[in-house]
Parts: C-alpha cells; sequence; structure tokens
C-alpha cells in the first residue's frame, strides 16, 4: 500500500490514515474528503452500519487527524472541537486517548461540554487511567491528557 496523498510524495497523517481507512488518495488537510470535496466513507463507519462495535484508541489527541480519518469526514483536519462532536454523533464504543480541550467547556471556544453530551449518550466519561481501571461502561470515553498522552 502507498500511503503518499493525490498531490504529493510527502504526505501528512490525514492523507495517509485516509489512505489506509477509506482505500482512496486524497490531498494533505482533510479527513475522508476527496479532492473534490466528496465525503467518503471510512471503513470504521462501514463497520458500524454493519452491526459491528468499533473504537479509537490512541496516544495522540483522539481528535487527531490520524484516528480521526478512520471514523469521519471532515475537510479540516484541525477542526478537532468540531471531530470532537462528530464523534459524538458517530457513535464508537471506545474513544481513549488525549485531547482534554477539545472536550471540557472550560477550553473550547465555544464553551460547549462535550463531556456531558457523550454522558447524556450513555458513555462511561473517564479522565484517569484508575477511573479507566473501574469502569464498566458499554460504550466509554477517555480523555487523559490535555494534548498527546506522553509516553513516558
Amino acid at each position: 500500500m502507498n500511503t503518499y496523498s493525490l498531490t504529493s510524495y510527502v504526505t501528512e497523517s490525514s492523507a495517509a490514515g485516509n489512505a489506509f481507512s477509506c482505500g482512496v488518495k486524497t490531498v494533505n488537510g482533510g479527513l475522508a474528503i476527496h479532492a473534490d470535496g466528496t465525503p467518503l466513507k471510512p471503513f470504521f463507519a462501514a463497520a458500524k452500519e454493519a452491526g459491528k462495535a468499533v473504537g479509537l484508541v490512541t496516544t495522540t489527541t483522539v481528535t487527531h487527524a490520524t484516528p480521526a480519518s478512520f471514523v469521519v469526514s471532515n475537510p479540516d483536519r484541525n477542526a478537532e472541537e468540531r471531530i470532537a462532536e462528530q464523534y459524538l454523533g458517530f457513535g464508537a464504543e471506545v474513544y481513549l486517548g488525549g485531547g482534554d480541550r477539545f472536550f471540557n467547556p472550560e477550553k473550547r471556544n465555544d464553551r460547549k461540554d462535550i463531556y456531558a453530551l457523550f454522558a447524556q449518550r450513555g458513555y462511561g466519561v473517564v479522565r484517569t487511567p484508575e477511573e479507566l481501571s473501574r469502569s464498566n461502561a458499554s460504550k466509554l470515553l477517555g480523555v487523559f491528557w490535555d494534548g498527546h498522552v506522553p509516553t513516558r
């Protein structure tokens, strides 16, 4: 598989993610969206439609281009506040990673409480590894750091 973008041999994570998640080359900068603006269907979306459970687990912000390319279509890979909201609509069973600033009303530009919206939809919302180990929720949102999760 080649993961370079449609218009450049120098790719970035959204175009590379799209190559894996949609099987289509795209331009740098968008998520599951073709160069002409047509939304593409990532295979996680096809799996959800087929009744399969899906989840994203990452050490990046959970809304980062690489994980996001597997579940949502968005023309701007950097629209992480909007991507957090799109995740709510998508309904994966598990989202784990960093990115508190995209969910927390005290840090979001629009002050929306995305954590509360996930909880209203039946998600267990956890913010620490200890909370994660105690959770028995059937759907889970775990956001463990403001940005990317430190690996050390």
